[in-house]
């Protein structure tokens, strides 16, 4: 009977290897499929998941906070933006006095709107550069970075490449650099808005090309026989300085720390008190502060609320005070009849 058992087994085991071998490729290895619903709400889950991936991922905008900062004037939460300069760079700055955004003329939401062609300038805001380089010796063909002068309006380049390229500062370009020298000499280093001399040594080497030069600051600074007839200046103008900040609605002065804006030669003073003096910026002087019309009214009501003085307590009577001599009393006075 065992054995009987064991060759049915077998032939059944035949049978479903042959059942299988009959059956396509594909149908064995075809994977569960969803229902038609189920795969389309799994579908809009993954599409979903992408989008919010991507919007966490991106930046974020811009805030009118941020523009506002990054061009200057006033700072609060819903700036407008004006005109700020003409030359040498057309740019806006923002605003914030609601007499200025709301007037209807001169006056945008955005930065960028300020900016377009067409809007505040015919062609659009200009870039200022974020490096200035100017000719530091015609003699030796030489450029140098001096960003204080990147308001001057003209010989400035962006970069020591453009300075340096045929035609642009020099018809031939840039000279190579001469080699420094061992020990430094002193040459002109602006004659406007402050007579300064400064330290080099690139150019002591450059005295037979015309490069005049001193062995010293103080040679250099000296009345007679140096850079300049009145000497040099006491000081470089200071670096933050402050300029007029707004004409309308208030006069103000506003401080800025703009190395080219200080060293423009106008409109540029060291001190805010300097700045609002009357006939300095303005004829009157810079507004007034606005006055607290909350202070007197709080001292008043503070005054009618006020508690009486309290009065002195009395001395409780212990011994000690009791052993204190009395005052005699008054005689009694007696009415006239």
């Amino acid at each position: 009977m065992s054995r009987s058992l064991a060759l049915t087994r077998i032939a059944r085991r035949r049978q479903h290897q042959q059942l299988r071998d009959t059956q396509p490729a594909n149908s064995r290895s075809r994977s569960p499929q969803l229902p038609g619903a189920t795969a389309a709400a799994f579908g809009v889950l993954v599409v979903a998941s992408l989008v919010l991936g991507a919007a966490v991922a991106a930046p974020l905008p811009a805030t009118a906070a941020a523009a506002a900062a990054a061009a200057g004037g006033p700072q609060c939460a819903s700036p407008c933006f004006t005109v700020a300069d003409y030359w040498p760079y057309k740019t806006c700055r923002s605003e914030c006095a609601a007499e200025i955004c709301s007037r209807g003329w001169g006056a945008w939401p955005s930065h960028v709107q300020c900016c377009a062609d067409g809007a505040a300038f015919p062609d659009g805001c200009s870039v200022r550069p974020k490096e200035c380089w100017v000719v530091e010796s015609a003699a030796t063909r030489t450029c140098i970075r001096d960003d204080r002068k990147c308001l001057q309006g003209y010989g400035v380049y962006a970069s020591e490449a453009a300075c340096c390229a045929a035609g642009t500062a020099f018809p031939d370009g840039c000279a190579p650099p001469p080699p420094p020298s061992a020990q430094p000499c002193w040459v002109v280093d602006t004659y406007f808005p402050a007579r300064l001399c400064r330290e080099s040594r690139t150019l002591c080497a450059a005295r037979d090309s015309g490069v005049q030069t001193w062995d010293s600051r103080a040679a250099c600074c000296a009345k007679a026989g140096g850079a300049f007839k009145e000497g040099c200046s006491a000081a470089a103008p200071p670096t933050p300085c402050y300029t007029v900040g707004e004409h309308w609605p208030k006069r103000t002065c506003e401080l800025s720390t703009d190395i080219a804006v200080c060293n423009r030669g106008w409109g540029v003073y060291g001190t805010e008190e300097v700045c609002c003096s009357p006939g300095v910026a303005f004829p009157e002087g810079c507004s007034p502060p606005a006055t607290n019309t909350a202070a007197p009214a709080a001292t008043a009501a503070a005054a009618a609320t006020a508690k009486p003085a309290a009065t002195a307590p009395a001395v409780p009577l212990t011994a000690a005070t009791a052993a204190l001599p009395k005052r005699a009393a008054a005689a009694p006075v007696t009415p006239e009849k």
